[in-house]
């Protein structure tokens, strides 16, 4: 379940990192 968990918190954080990017490139 420790892994499991870890996994979906690193893929939330590129999920995040990536919408990020992706408004920044919309705003400018």
């Amino acid at each position: 379940m420790c892994a499991d968990k870890g996994s979906r918190v690193a893929i939330g954080r590129k999920i995040r990192e990536r919408w990020h990017l992706i408004g920044a490139g919309v705003i400018l």
